[in-house]
């Protein structure tokens, strides 16, 4: 029978495709079986062909494609209750979302994919989902809300035995307990999937990759350096041996050992391995933008439609449109003569204004310059010493026990200890408000890396700086002022948003170098913005580069900055 012979094609298509020399002839095979299915119309195993096609798509990272393929096998397995199939189908529709960074969605059809496991008493397809939840959840930085979905899976799970799954759940549940900063929890979850991994499998757990990273960045909180820098080192060897890409695993290795060396002081290394880092963390960036643009591309022959029936209607105007011709050419006419004399009348005024700027643009350079050299004055004090100092008193005074001192004596030491914590946090600000010399012997990029990750370490903000194109040099006097209205911004940040993580972003656009800081605090004050110092200052810090400086709030919170600079008039020579 004709669908046997499709089901047998289908089957050995499925074992085929995973041999490279084979994967040809299986794609030959699986294509053909599809026909039959539809000239039987069969159109479970019709849905069947979609899923499994975009599963094989997905693997390749053409996420669009697969994507297209699996929602018209979701619409069919709906249309005739096909609920066994429908289970997968779900989960793979759920992934894609994931991996382009479309969480919203990927939690849509995660949560429909546990409905359906709840009403067919499913446990297995639960779990599953469970665990899907909690990784998108993860992603979402919603730490408490993954947490609860990981044990919930493996409260599930562990009664009906140990699996790869529950490997998989404790893994993901200390990479969440890592987010928190709750390492004891973190080590006990990735010790059991370790030794249920090394259990199951006869294997150390080197090969399990999301267990090896999360021991890195363990041993990197706890400070203890040499061994994060061996185990990550050790996983990137591994992965150079594989066939298989892993831009996720590697971007993760890169950043801890750029942070481990910049703590351990390497900081070549430290910047050599966090190029490497954005350079992975791009791979997986530009998979994002591939899928946008094909997704413009589907929707060109609709586009394409619209346009052909607008022509009509716009060679109907055109006769109208040259009647009007000549009465525009004169209104024109007069307009000119118009601005003529307007431009003539304010001829003096404009020369007044100008002299104006032009004095106005050396007061500030000078300005400028003075702040440079009290910036280099205060980068050559010994901020460092003055911290341990400040360090060394606060430690002394919370070392009286403040049981032993009477009710005015109290009040006094909790100001001390307020006025102590103050003064560190403002000398730390202070030091970052200097004129580093990485700035001017690396440039811009290696000094705000060298800035964002001193301050990471000092403020419960994670700061993170990403790099889009290689942005080279430009003019001392232009990177000096783009460190300053960072550095603002940041201050700004600090003092003000109270923001959970910060966003610095650098890339060119044609012949513009754009620099971009985004957090998610609460947003600027509308009249700060129209009065404060701080931004007019670094308004006028990008007009002098030929520049334009902007800021506006998010939604639903957050504020945004974009500094856009000429490139030519100011690269190096």
């Amino acid at each position: 029978m004709p669908l046997i012979e499709g089901i047998a094609l289908f089957r050995r298509a499925q074992i085929d495709y995973d041999f490279p020399e084979r994967y040809e002839n299986a794609m030959k095979m699986l294509h053909h079986s599809n026909e039959i299915f539809k000239s039987e119309g069969n159109k479970q195993w019709e849905a069947l062909y979609y899923s499994e096609y975009g599963s094989v798509l997905t693997y390749k990272g053409q996420y669009y494609e697969a994507l297209d393929l699996l929602l018209k096998a979701k619409k069919i397995q709906d249309k005739y209750q096909l609920v066994s199939n429908l289970k997968s189908t779900i989960s793979s529709i759920a992934n894609i979302y994931l991996m382009i960074k479309k969480y919203d969605l990927a939690l849509k059809f995660s949560n429909e994919g546990e409905h359906l496991a709840d009403s067919l008493n499913d446990l297995n397809t639960k779990v599953f989902y469970k665990n899907q939840k909690g990784v998108i959840l993860n992603k979402q930085l919603k730490f408490k809300e993954a947490i609860t979905q990981f044990k919930g899976g493996i409260s599930i799970q562990e009664p009906m035995g140990k699996s790869q799954r529950l490997v998989s759940m404790y893994a993901n549940l200390a990479d969440a307990y890592i987010k928190t900063n709750d390492l004891d929890s973190s080590q006990k979850y990735n010790d059991l999937a370790k030794t249920l991994h090394k259990k199951l499998t006869g294997e150390q757990s080197w090969g399990f990759h999301t267990v090896f990273i999360n021991d890195a960045k363990i041993a990197l909180l706890k400070g203890k350096l040499s061994e994060a820098i061996e185990i990550a080192n050790f996983g990137l060897t591994i992965l150079e041996k594989s066939d298989i890409t892993f831009p996720s695993e590697k971007k993760e290795y890169y950043e801890i050992l750029s942070n481990a060396y910049e703590r351990n002081g390497e900081s070549r290394k430290a910047f050599e391995n966090y190029k490497n880092y954005q350079r992975w963390s791009d791979t997986i960036y530009n998979q994002d933008i591939n899928t946008q643009l094909l997704e413009k591309a589907y929707n060109y022959e609709i586009s394409k439609n619209e346009q052909n029936s607008k022509l009509n209607l716009e060679k109907v105007k055109h006769q109208k449109l040259m009647t009007t011709r000549n009465l525009l050419i004169i209104i024109s006419i007069i307009g000119f003569f118009s601005t003529l004399y307007i431009l003539r009348t304010n001829k003096k005024l404009k020369e007044i204004n100008f002299a104006l700027k032009t004095k106005n643009l050396e007061i500030e350079n000078a300005l400028y310059q003075g702040q440079n050299i009290e910036r280099r004055r205060l980068a050559d004090i010994d901020q460092e010493d003055q911290n341990a100092q400040l360090t060394t008193l606060r430690s002394l005074i919370k070392a009286i026990d403040p049981d032993q001192l009477d009710d005015h004596n109290s009040v006094i030491y909790k100001k001390l200890i307020d006025i102590t914590t103050g003064a560190t946090n403002v000398d730390g600000l202070i030091f970052h408000n200097t004129l580093p010399g990485v700035l001017e012997q690396d440039g811009i990029v290696a000094a705000t890396h060298a800035l964002v990750s001193k301050l990471t370490v000092q403020y419960n903000t994670l700061f993170n700086l990403k790099e889009e194109d290689h942005i080279g040099r430009f003019q001392i006097d232009m990177e000096h002022q783009l460190y300053q209205i960072i550095l603002e911004s940041i201050n700004n940040i600090v003092k003000h948003a109270d923001a959970s993580f910060v966003n610095i972003n650098f890339k060119k656009v044609d012949s513009l170098f754009i620099v971009t800081v985004e957090d998610d605090g609460r947003g600027i004050d509308v009249d700060l913005k129209k009065e404060g110092k701080g931004i007019s200052k670094m308004i006028s810090l990008a007009n002098k580069m030929g520049g334009e400086y902007k800021i506006e709030n998010l939604l639903p919170n957050g504020t945004k900055i974009w500094v856009k600079i000429p490139i030519e008039e100011n690269s190096k020579n």
